[in-house]
Formats: structure tokens, C-alpha cells, sequence
């Protein structure tokens, strides 16, 4: 809103102008010779409660209307659900009975009221916390009085834990956060994936159809695109000039990029499908290859073996020959 006087004459005239936009505006602010220049500039935040087509998101302020005719009890019970009053009361049981201390046996409702009293005693300190039922009546604190006795509120001290943190310490509230954090919003995770426009391609042509759909997906200009093809994509290439990519700063000031032709004649997909047939061929000889050299590999293994066999037996025999021979010997001498 644009706020202006003039003065015609003796008379001073306020001049307003009201649901300009932001061009609009800077465009008044720019003229070198205005008929009335403007004394003051108004920007209106949007109502929060009004959704437009036009309304940024970034302008958008937080709804919370809905909070205002709430209750301080009713606020409580947002954050305080019966989830997470219940998993107290479990947790006040189990613990006192590690500490050999009689179960306190706590209503919902108490742990509540006992809940309440801790929170209250944060933002409203006193010098000792048997004061909130002090005898004086003027002295006294008549919500904490009313709201549970002070013989009730001392057993459920002591005992007052949640899971067992014997492991780790930081996990002594791992239940009640998760509890809470399950009625909260979600964190909005961050995008570690790149969009197949700014990851680098390696020269085939699927990439170059990913990055055309990546650009225009997210309303990309085709004079920014830079395409990396390799030396094997760009030989390919029949008709037009050797692809120039410009770097950032010449298309800063003005520099287009030359685009890539990515059109093949039928006699350059002639020769990749010949050149495939024979490196296929290639393959299936230096496979074969491999397979006699390896047949050759085991035969003169199992032949070395033969042999060795062959030599043991041989040596065994003469053995057992000359063995007899001792022994036949020793016979005849003795007789």
C-alpha cells in the first residue's frame, strides 16, 4: 500500500493506493519524473486464515486459531495423552518395586495432577516444595492444596522413572519420546537423491532422454543443460559441429549452448550392430580357447600322476623281491 500527499493549492490531499504488486510497485518507485511521489510503502502481510492461488509459501503463517478457545486443561491433554500418563504409572510401579519401596498404586487421574505439579513448580519456584501445602491459607498455593495431598505427591517422588537406562543412559526416555513423537509431525527428510539432470552421464542415450525428462520436470531451460558425453557417444554423432559446452560463466553472460544432434543414421546402426556380431564372435573364440588350454592343464596333471603311481608300485615290488630274498637267506644259513 502506497501512501502519498499532494498539496493543491492551500489544500493537503492524502493519495492511496491499495492491492498493487511487488512489480508494480518498484515500477512506481522508479520513475525519474512521478506525478506524486510516494512519502511511505505498506506491505501487508496475507490473513492466515485466507488460502490463495497467489499466496507464496514462504508468506504463510502458522494457523492457530484453533488454540484459542482451548482451555488450560485442554492444552495439557494435547501433550499429555493417556498413552503416555499409563506408560508412567507402569514405569512408577516396576521402579518401586526395584527399590524396595511400597507401590505408591497411582490413579491415572493422580499422575496427572502429580504431572501438573512438577510442571508448575518449574516456572513457579518456591524456596521448598513443602510451601505449596503450607497450614497459612494466605501462604498456601490453592491448586497444588486442592489438586493432591502432599503425604500422596511424596512416595511418587523417588520412585518416578521410565525405562531401564542400565545400557545407555540417554535412553532413559526412549519410550515416552518415541510416544510423543508419534502424536507430533514428521520431520520432513532431506532429498539424497539427485534428479537424473544434474548427475553426471556417461555418453549413452538413456541418459540424454533422462536428462531431457529431468529438465522438464523441473522447468529447466534446454540453453542450460550441460550434457557430458564421452569420446564413444560423441564419434557417433553424423551431421553437426563438435558439441561446445560452455562452462557456468559464459552462459552468466549470454552464452547459449550448442545443442547435441542426437539423431543416427541407419548405416551407423548398420555397423554398431556389426561391430557387436563381431565382438561377439571374439568372445565365443577366446572362450573356446580357454577351454582347450584348461583340458590341456588337466591331462598332463592326471598323466604326472599316473606316473608317480606307476613309479611307487614299481618300487614296492623290487622291495618285497629283495625282501624275500633276505629272508630266504637267513633260513638257509640257519639249517
Amino acid at each position: 500500500m502506497f501512501e502519498a500527499s499532494e498539496k493543491a493549492g492551500m489544500e493537503e490531499m492524502d493519495i492511496r493506493w491499495k492491492g498493487l504488486t511487488l512489480h508494480e510497485a518498484l515500477a512506481l518507485l522508479k520513475e525519474d519524473k512521478p506525478f506524486i511521489k510516494p512519502q511511505s510503502v505498506y506491505i501487508e502481510s496475507p490473513s492466515p486464515t485466507v488460502v490463495s492461488d497467489k499466496d507464496l509459501a514462504e508468506e504463510d503463517e502458522v494457523d492457530y486459531s484453533r488454540y484459542r478457545e482451548k482451555l488450560p486443561m485442554e492444552m495439557f491433554e494435547l501433550f499429555f495423552i493417556d498413552e503416555v500418563i499409563n506408560n508412567l504409572v507402569e514405569q512408577l510401579g516396576v521402579y518401586a518395586g526395584f527399590l524396595n519401596c511400597p507401590d505408591p498404586k497411582i490413579t491415572s487421574e493422580k499422575m496427572r495432577a502429580f504431572v501438573a505439579i512438577l510442571i508448575l513448580s518449574g516456572y513457579n519456584p518456591v524456596p521448598s516444595r513443602i510451601f505449596y501445602w503450607d497450614q497459612n491459607e494466605n501462604t498456601r498455593y490453592i491448586l497444588v492444596y486442592n489438586s493432591m495431598r502432599r503425604d500422596r505427591n511424596s512416595p511418587c517422588l523417588k520412585p518416578v522413572f521410565f525405562p531401564e537406562i542400565s545400557l545407555e543412559v540417554t535412553a532413559g526416555l526412549s519410550d515416552l519420546v518415541d510416544i510423543r513423537n508419534g502424536e507430533l509431525l514428521a520431520v520432513r527428510e532431506q532429498e539424497r537423491e539427485l534428479p537424473p539432470l544434474f548427475v553426471p552421464t556417461t555418453g549413452a542415450i538413456e541418459d540424454g532422454m533422462s536428462q531431457r525428462k529431468a529438465a522438464q520436470q523441473f522447468n529447466v531451460p534446454r540453453a542450460t543443460l550441460l550434457f557430458r558425453t564421452s569420446e564413444k557417444f560423441r564419434n557417433k554423432i553424423t551431421h553437426g559441429p563438435e558439441p561446445i559446452l560452455t562452462s557456468f560463466e559464459e552462459r552468466a553472460q549470454g552464452k547459449k549452448t550448442k545443442k547435441l544432434p542426437f539423431v543416427l543414421t541407419s548405416t551407423v546402426k548398420k555397423n554398431a550392430e556389426k561391430k557387436r556380431l563381431e565382438d561377439k564372435k571374439e568372445a565365443e573364440l577366446l572362450k573356446q580357447q580357454r577351454k582347450i588350454e584348461r583340458l590341456k592343464i588337466n591331462q598332463t596333471k592326471k598323466d604326472t600322476i599316473l606316473s608317480k603311481r606307476r613309479n611307487n608300485r614299481k618300487q614296492t615290488t623290487t622291495q618285497k623281491i629283495e625282501n624275500k630274498k633276505v629272508i630266504v637267506k637267513d633260513i638257509c644259513i640257519e639249517n
